[in-house]
């Protein structure tokens, strides 16, 4: 789940929770990373930001042709 603009987490939580009905959730855990293998907060962003991107395309079902 993710959002953009003010909401803020708990306004977001408060949201989504209080929908009728069901959700089906999928967790994937990743390989930790070492922060102390990148020189900074941004290099450390870039990869983890990187491996999301592609546990997360590589476990999307295949899209329609519209």
């Amino acid at each position: 789940i993710a959002w953009t603009g003010d909401e803020g987490a708990a306004a977001n939580a408060k949201r989504v929770l209080s929908r009728a009905g069901t959700a089906r959730v999928r967790i994937l855990f990743l390989p930790p990373i070492d922060p102390h293998d990148f020189p900074d907060r941004k290099a450390l962003a870039e990869v983890a930001r990187a491996e999301i991107v592609a546990a997360l395309s590589a476990s999307a079902p295949p899209r329609l042709a519209v």
